[in-house]
């Protein structure tokens, strides 16, 4: 496992999904600030790049980050009064993470050597406005 889980997906929203679905990474090193320049996130059919947002893209140790679409509205978006001060946000280059997360998918994190960091799979919907959640960082990616 690397320095960098998934720790949170959210891809089954009440009513529209689009803009609003997002993946929360999580940097588990005490030590190591993490740069994910060159970085990319995929699911099963299409991969997308991750762009800086305005936040950077390093990811600071013991601390979490957040992808979301492209097209998401940092300002007003439904998550914007919730977001924890520090988080660092970044986008993906168009506007759905993959081609959009579906009921049966997974999610790939990709560093800048082509190497899989980490997924997560699924394959049961879960209820509409809840999401997948990641109870224990250190333990590896399994249902």
């Amino acid at each position: 496992m690397g320095q960098i889980v998934i720790t949170e997906i959210m891809y089954n929203l009440e009513g529209s999904d689009s803009p609003n679905e997002f993946v929360e990474l999580f940097n588990i090193s005490h030590l190591d600030t993490l740069d994910l320049s060159g970085w990319r996130i995929r699911d099963i059919y299409s991969e997308d790049t991750l762009e800086d947002s305005g936040f950077g893209l390093s990811i600071a140790p013991r601390n979490f980050a957040l992808i979301m679409e492209g097209d998401y509205q940092l300002e007003s978006g439904q998550y914007s009064a919730v977001i924890p001060e520090g988080t660092v946000i970044m986008k993906v280059d168009d506007s759905s993470i993959g081609n959009g997360l579906s009921a049966s998918d997974s999610v790939y994190i990709v560093n800048s050597d082509g190497a899989i960091v980490d997924s997560v799979g699924w394959s049961e919907s879960g209820l509409e406005g809840f999401s997948l959640e990641r109870r224990y960082f250190e333990f590896p990616s399994v249902p």
